[in-house]
């Protein structure tokens, strides 16, 4: 559901999205053009081009200022769960989902055992994807904010329940 309001509060227009699955949307970030972009986790088949889905999946669209569905990205397998917990657009247009990934989303992580940090980019027509995956072997990780500055620096907050930075070996609860 994605809802557009007046400053006062006002309804302007409303957008259902559905699947017979759970369709989630988790973050919604507009554009300086009017555009707007909503990131969250389906069991379904919100794209069309992931029949019988039994998996999680994460998915980001990007709907025009009137509510109509300009395109619509799910990202997952059937073998782990995919899910984007936030959503950022650059000035440039790049759009960047993250989240977490229980499988090897990358395509380098093939025994991954635990969730890693994921982060994905799309350009503004939602080609070019680009995915970033990270974490320890036995340990949590998820992404759970994501900021880009002019130059297209990304910044990401989330948490860990393990040593990423190489200081903290002893962790057996949740650091940022």
């Amino acid at each position: 559901l994605v809802e557009r309001l007046s400053p006062i509060g006002e309804q302007v227009w409303i957008k259902q999205m559905g699947t017979t699955g759970n369709d989630v949307g988790l973050s919604v970030v507009a554009s300086g053009g009017g555009d707007l972009y909503v990131a969250g986790s389906t069991t379904g088949n919100l794209d069309g081009n992931h029949p019988g889905n039994t998996s999680i999946d994460g998915f980001v669209a990007r709907l025009s200022g009137s509510g109509t569905i300009a395109w619509l990205r799910q990202f997952g397998n059937p073998t782990s769960d995919e899910v984007f917990a936030a959503v950022a657009i650059s000035s440039a247009g790049s759009v960047y989902a993250v989240g977490h990934t229980t499988g090897n989303a990358d395509g380098r992580h093939a025994s991954n055992s635990s969730s890693d940090a994921l982060l994905v980019r799309w350009d503004r027509s939602g080609g070019n994807q680009r995915v970033t995956q990270f974490g320890g072997v036995a340990s949590e990780e998820e992404l759970l904010a994501v900021s880009v500055n002019r130059r297209e620096d990304v910044f990401v907050t989330g948490s860990t329940s393990g040593n990423l930075d190489g200081a903290h070996s002893t962790n057996t609860t949740l650091d940022l």
